[in-house]
């Protein structure tokens, strides 16, 4: 069950994303961008729904792209930024506590005890500055594997099933996930690219696009072939 990453910037917009969800008992059982379940009658019709606002989710995703790597950056570097300070704050401490001497040199080129104290406090925020970079990048990466999915989702369940082709590069686990798929008859959605990452989705597309260039037929009785554009192929 693939957990699609969060990709709302408040609170409001949290309370209407669909993560992920599951059918049980007649239910369909939402997990939303708050935590919070959200529970209604399976039916064909509902399910439907479930997977539009889904898709709508990701190109929601996409448009928003570069602000999601925007943010990355950024945290990336303020952390950096943070460190190198942290790195002179402890040379300074450590050649008071070592180079007495030496330290009263320091002491009128930085201030020591003051300079030193304030790098140690900002440096708190080094954990804060790591994570938000993480889930930005999480974010970035989870809409371009996505995004890319649906781009190719109609012509790769064509030709899942009878093209053995479609596993060529790609890992271990991608390789397991698509073979369970074609075991089971089952066509890949949004709710089932776990075990598939980003670089797997990537060697599926390019490995598509391979075929429609070769422009052999596929399939058992020889009638499928490969109609993906070059328009497919997302802009990342």
């Amino acid at each position: 069950m693939n957990c699609v990453k969060n990709y709302a910037f408040n609170y409001q917009e949290s309370r209407m994303f669909i993560k992920n969800y599951i059918i049980k008992d007649g239910k369909i059982v939402l997990s939303l961008g708050t935590g919070e379940k959200y529970i209604v009658d399976y039916s064909e019709q509902n399910m439907n729904k479930v997977l539009e606002i889904m898709k709508r989710q990701v190109e929601f995703g996409r448009e928003n792209f570069g602000k999601y790597k925007n943010r990355s950056t950024l945290y990336y570097v303020l952390s950096k930024l943070i460190s190198i300070p942290f790195v002179i704050a402890g040379t300074i401490l450590l050649s008071y506590t070592f180079y007495g001497s030496f330290s009263e040199v320091l002491t009128p080129l930085f201030g020591l005890y003051i300079p030193a104290a304030v790098c140690f406090s900002s440096f708190a925020l080094l954990p804060v500055l790591v994570n938000r970079e993480k889930k930005y990048t999480d974010i970035y990466r989870d809409v371009e594997k996505n995004a890319i999915f649906l781009d190719i989702s109609e012509e790769l369940n064509k030709n899942l099933q009878n093209n053995p082709n479609l596993i060529s590069g790609m890992s271990k686990k991608g390789t397991k996930k698509v073979e369970s798929l074609n075991k089971n008859k089952t066509d890949m959605t949004l709710h089932s690219l776990d075990g598939l990452s980003l670089e797997d989705l990537k060697q599926l597309r390019d490995n598509l696009l391979r075929d429609k260039e070769f422009g052999f037929d596929t399939g058992e009785d020889g009638a499928k072939r490969i109609h993906l554009s070059n328009d497919s192929k997302p802009k990342f």
